[in-house]
């Protein structure tokens, strides 16, 4: 009999490990936005992507600038984009908040999962972003 609970229990805390490790959603993501309402839209989109078995980073930040603050971070990161760019090695992510604002849930679900891309497959080649992002908005 005792022999049983303990198989059973073992088998119970195997299945739960197994389900724990394919879901490698990043246990926090925070957003902080200088952009009114931008805040829960982007915090809606990044926590609606299908991680599953992806190796995601356990903490994301995730920072809308305003206009000013863009610009001086496009300038400061030598980042060639107008809507967001990833620091891999900081596990942060910058969205130009007017370029958001004028955005789409698309395109802006797509850019956000793009940028989680970066940080998935650690690397800042736009086709493997794009290649994860994929499998994100599944």
């Amino acid at each position: 009999m005792m022999k049983l609970s303990v198989l059973g229990t073992l088998g119970s805390l195997i299945l739960l490990c197994s389900s724990l490790l394919a879901a490698r959603k990043p246990q926090t993501i925070e957003v902080v936005s200088q952009v009114v309402y931008q805040q829960p839209r982007v915090s809606v989109f990044a926590n609606s992507l299908h991680y599953r078995d992806l190796p995601m980073i356990n903490y994301w930040t995730i920072i809308v600038l305003n206009k000013e603050n863009w610009d001086e971070a496009v300038l400061k990161y030598k980042a060639n984009t107008v809507t967001a760019f990833t620091l891999p090695h900081l596990d942060q992510t910058f969205l130009n908040g007017p370029w958001l604002q004028k955005a789409g849930d698309w395109e802006a679900k797509h850019t956000i999962a793009h940028e989680a891309g970066h940080l998935i497959c650690k690397c800042n080649g736009e086709n493997e972003a794009n290649k994860v992002a994929d499998k994100l908005l599944k």
